[in-house]
C-alpha cells in the first residue's frame, strides 16, 4: 500500500539544480521584500505520507527525511 521512504544524504538531481531553485526563491523573496517562506514536509491535506508529486520540500531543498520544515 505505502512505499517506505528513508532519508538519504544524496542529492537526487545534483547540487546545481537545488542551488538554482534556492537562489530563485531568495530572489523572489527579496523582490517582494519578504524575509522568509515556510515550506512544510506535509502536503496540502497535512498527510503524514506524502505522494511523490507533493514532495515540495525535497524538490526545493533536497531534504528527504520524514520530519522537516524549511
Amino acid at each position: 500500500m505505502f512505499e517506505a521512504h528513508f532519508q538519504t544524504f544524496e542529492e537526487p538531481e545534483g547540487g546545481v539544480a537545488l542551488a538554482a531553485r534556492l537562489s530563485a526563491l531568495r530572489e523572489e523573496l527579496a523582490r517582494h521584500k519578504l524575509t522568509g517562506f515556510v515550506v512544510p514536509r506535509a502536503d496540502q491535506q497535512q498527510n503524514e505520507y506524502v505522494a511523490a508529486s507533493e514532495e515540495r520540500l525535497a524538490w526545493l531543498t533536497g531534504f528527504t527525511g520524514s520530519a522537516g520544515l524549511a
